[in-house]
């Protein structure tokens, strides 16, 4: 991955409160389905957007993880290295200047009562379109199981839009089982959605860390 020649490095970690605007933007984009100018998204609907995932980010019960592209780090001059003492503050705690998020995904307890019995569900997953087919959503998959499995959380479920083919076919590759059916209220629309099941995350995490498992036809891998 790169950025005007220079290689780009691709790194998963826990969000962030000031992480929410980036959040907000990867998921409006997402589901507008193609790169956006930021100046798109300065209205109502991505402040409010943000909003919501500032809160996310923010609770206790519920997990974020973005997937970031940085520079390398570059080697400092020897006369540029500070002192101790210089150290203290913000300063040393600023994310690099160049980070992008250009991916997210979120997860927690099941919402549904009726979901009681598995372990975790994971509410959102997405990739910035200008990133996808590049090992973003497989990355974010890969670290949110290894979480999950970190504190004995093993059954999963995701949900999905039925007619959402690309979706589909990504959990399948990492497998999920397709269970049952519902209609979800989206405003004020009633949208078919598909749960997919993993009875065991473990089980996934080696393929998911395997780099050469490329998808077989186009839309294998939408994240």
């Amino acid at each position: 991955m790169s950025d005007s020649g220079q290689q780009h490095i691709l790194s998963v970690r826990v969000a962030e409160l000031d992480d929410a605007f980036g959040v907000a933007r990867v998921q409006l984009r997402s589901l507008v389905g193609k790169p956006v100018p930021d100046d798109a998204f300065e209205d109502f609907a991505d402040v409010r957007a943000a909003a919501f995932w500032g809160e996310v980010i923010e609770s206790t019960n519920n997990m974020v993880l973005v997937a970031v592209l940085a520079p390398p780090a570059q080697p400092q001059p020897a006369d540029s290295v500070k002192k101790p003492s210089e150290k203290k503050g913000k300063a040393s705690k600023d994310k690099p200047a160049e980070e992008s998020i250009v991916g997210f995904i979120a997860f927690g307890p099941p919402r549904s009562e009726e979901d009681a019995a598995l372990d975790a569900e994971i509410y959102a997953i997405h990739a910035d379109p200008g990133h996808r087919r590049q090992g973003v959503g497989r990355r974010l998959l890969a670290s949110a199981f290894k979480a999950m499995a970190a504190v004995g959380q093993l059954s999963v479920r995701a949900w999905a839009p039925s007619d959402n083919e690309p979706a589909e076919s990504f959990y399948l590759r990492f497998g999920a089982a397709p269970g049952q059916r519902m209609l979800a209220q989206i405003g004020e629309e009633e949208v078919p959605e598909t749960a997919y099941d993993w009875i065991d995350v473990r089980r996934v995490i080696p393929r998911l860390d395997n780099p050469l498992d490329r998808p077989h036809h186009r839309s294998s891998e939408e994240n």
